[in-house]
């Protein structure tokens, strides 16, 4: 059966990305297309489109911001001579940078598939209602982590919820408050419209505890600290996660942190690919000095997470969350991850401290340290304990989905820490530039300010 499905899920992430990459670039749909009906027509030809959506939103999004976004913040350096590699690093991006293109094409070809597919439910006859509305549910999530991203890193963007190239090639921004406003009512219905349960023993389609993490976040983020904590809180007393028990298998496929994962087929993630150097060749992704300085001695993720590689005498260090670079079987492979129950421990500690209620927040802050073989901090004032949450994420989160940049804006600290590192920084890098390309194409988008 997952061969039947892997061949559906290929022959369907072609037709639908490159329908998806055909209506973002303003030219002529393509003229096959899988139909409606086709499409709807079954379980599992549907299904084999979902899964589609979440190799799309895996290979085009979560390495580029996963790496880039380490580039960027003060997690990783480079060794690459590539230019656009380069502006990453010294967080100076040029307006026609490629990978800053991909990323706004990845992140908003997702979207097209989702809204394509959401369309797609509401004419479809072949399923139920029940079906229906776990699709439903899962779309609404992935569209909401899009535009998620697509808000962190651009601010004001286009809020599309329609395949309508008439309207999405001319979109305007929309301010980021009235998107978050809709991605929370997204999220809300998706929570009701999911299961709480997982379809089979892997963690790799999200459900009804997947939005309560994305609910987290963005209740953080806009400052609605009760609600964070209440959306966490409900996560980690599920009874349904536990944190691994050592850092050495946060990564595994089916590791007991896993909230979701994205499926690879053969144990081994593109992540493992581009920071593991193959034989004598020198990484592409390295360590930055300040990111190491921030361990603490006996600190089990700074063993178990960076790997050394000599070349010629000289030491490189690199990241290792994900060991394997080669077809790899059994316990030991891996899938991709997107949500563990680590960063909720991190988010309630946060919410909580923001609160005042600065014992619980430590509590919260400590599960996380003693599972790292670290000793528990002692009770501190409001400031440094949040300075201490922040050095905690940046550890136990570094090359993860860009979450140490979206941390820094989010405290307001990016010119503090970034400036003093970066000699070309400017305030203005807060945001990234819109690809001048889609200015190009869409009379009605503004640039972002300083570029």
């Amino acid at each position: 059966m997952k061969k039947i499905l892997f061949g559906l899920l290929l022959l369907l992430s072609i037709v639908l990305g490159f329908s998806a990459c055909k209506k973002l670039i303003h030219v002529d749909a393509p003229k096959t297309q899988l139909s409606t009906d086709k499409l709807f027509s079954n379980a599992e030809t549907a299904n084999a489109a979902m899964a589609a959506i979440y190799s799309q939103f895996n290979s085009s999004i979560g390495l580029n911001i996963s790496l880039f976004g380490g580039l960027y913040a003060d997690e990783l350096q480079t060794s690459s001579a590539s230019q656009p590699t380069l502006e990453f690093a010294q967080s100076t991006i040029g307006v026609s940078n490629g990978v800053n293109l991909n990323i706004w094409r990845g992140l908003y070809g997702v979207i097209y598939q989702c809204n394509h597919f959401l369309e797609g439910l509401e004419e479809g006859t072949g399923m139920s209602e029940q079906a229906k509305n776990g699709f439903k549910g899962e779309l609404l999530f992935i569209r909401a982590a899009c535009y998620y991203y697509l808000t962190q890193l651009y601010d004001d963007v286009p809020f599309l919820t329609t395949t309508d190239v008439r309207y999405s090639s001319i979109a305007a921004r929309m301010q980021v408050g009235t998107i978050h406003s809709r991605l929370l009512t997204d999220l809300l219905e998706a929570k009701l419209l999911l299961p709480k349960t997982y379809s089979d023993a892997e963690r790799v389609r999200v459900n009804y505890w997947g939005a309560c993490v994305l609910l987290s976040r963005l209740y953080l983020l806009g400052g609605n600290f009760q609600a964070a904590e209440q959306h966490a809180t409900e996560v980690i007393s599920s009874g349904l996660f536990s944190l691994a028990s050592t850092t050495g298998s946060v990564f595994v496929k089916g590791s007991s942190e896993t909230i979701l994962q994205f499926w690879t087929q053969n144990g081994f993630t593109q992540m493992g690919v581009s920071c593991i150097p193959s034989g004598t060749a020198l990484p592409v992704y390295l360590l930055h000095p300040k990111l190491l300085e921030r361990f603490e001695p006996g600190d089990t993720r700074k063993s178990n997470w960076i790997k050394t590689a000599v070349i010629n005498g000289q030491s490189y260090l690199y990241p290792f969350k994900y060991k394997n670079r080669v077809s790899t079987s059994g316990t030991n492979g891996e899938y991709f991850g997107f949500l563990r129950l680590a960063e909720l421990y991190l988010i309630r500690s946060e919410a909580r401290a923001m609160q005042g209620t600065l014992a619980d927040a430590l509590a919260d802050l400590n599960v996380v340290r003693s599972r790292a073989g670290l000793t528990a901090l002692s009770l501190q004032a409001g400031e440094a304990l949040l300075a201490a949450i922040e050095q905690e994420r940046s550890l136990e989160l570094f090359c993860e989905w860009g979450e140490r940049f979206i941390d820094l804006k989010r405290r307001q600290r990016l010119t503090a820490v970034l400036g003093v590192l970066k000699p070309g920084w400017k305030s203005s890098a807060a945001l990234f530039p819109l690809p001048q390309y889609e200015l190009l194409n869409n009379p009605n988008l503004v640039q972002n300010p300083g570029y």
